[in-house]
Order: C-alpha cells, then sequence, then structure tokens
C-alpha cells in the first residue's frame, strides 16, 4: 500500500456566467449579483477539477469504486470570493487512509482528502472530504 499522506494530481476548473446562472436557476437559488460564484462551486470545482477520479481514489486507498464509496462528511472553508468567468488550479491530497472494521460493510477504509481551490495566488476555498469506501475480501 502507498504511503499516506498522498499528493494527487492536480488540475483546472472554469466557472462561467452561464453555468453558474443554470447551478443557481436549478436549485431554485437567487439570482447573481455582482461576480461571484454561487458557494456550491468550491465543492463542484473540488471533485470535478482535480486530476484524479473518484475511482482512482479508490484504487489508491486499496478500494473499488463498484463497492459503493460513501461520503461521510464534507467541510468547506471559504477564504476568498471566487468569481464566474475565472479559472481555478484544483490541488488535492489523501492526508490519511484508516482501515477499520465495519458492522455495515465487514472492512471499511477511511481515506480523508483535503482539496484546495486557488485562484492566481489566492485560495479561494479548501474542501475536506471524509469518504467511506467499503473493502470486499477481493482487494486485501
Amino acid at each position: 500500500m502507498s504511503q499516506f499522506p498522498m499528493t494527487l494530481g492536480s488540475g483546472t476548473f472554469h466557472i462561467d456566467a452561464a453555468l453558474d446562472d443554470r447551478t443557481r436557476e436549478s436549485c431554485r437559488s437567487e439570482a447573481r449579483s455582482g461576480n461571484d460564484a454561487h458557494p456550491i462551486f468550491a465543492f463542484v470545482a473540488a471533485l470535478r477539477g482535480t486530476g484524479t477520479s473518484i475511482e482512482t481514489l479508490c484504487s489508491l486507498c486499496g478500494c473499488s469504486i463498484a463497492d459503493g464509496p460513501v461520503l461521510a462528511s464534507c467541510d468547506i472553508e471559504y477564504l476568498a470570493a471566487m468569481p464566474v468567468d475565472e479559472t481555478y488550479r484544483v490541488d488535492a491530497r489523501i492526508t490519511d487512509r484508516i482501515e477499520k472494521p465495519s458492522r455495515r460493510f465487514g472492512k471499511a477504509v477511511h481515506a480523508f482528502v483535503e482539496f484546495a481551490i486557488d485562484r492566481d495566488s489566492d485560495v479561494c476555498a479548501k474542501v475536506r472530504l471524509h469518504i467511506i469506501m467499503p473493502r470486499n475480501s477481493n482487494h486485501d
């Protein structure tokens, strides 16, 4: 098994005004006033902008996406505005991986993943996920 913490692939995510408008409409949010994107884009950028898929994340933790990873918790720290019509850099790392017995799954891996969403040299948001991944006997 690889050592943790582990740096994951970086990537980018672009938020354009039209995407922000459609997102706000789909969740019945207020229309944008000013230039700031809807706050959900910190979470969306973390998941879509990183250079590592959830499937690969599961594999790096010794699990399979086919076994159904579960998002146990999400903490978002908003540090700066995220204007529309900007491209953001997304960096990610697995900070810890803990294997535990599970009443529901038999065995489960608890992965703790942190994302930083940057614009230029400003960190706009930090997203921390706790993901529980069932670990079936095929992956021992």
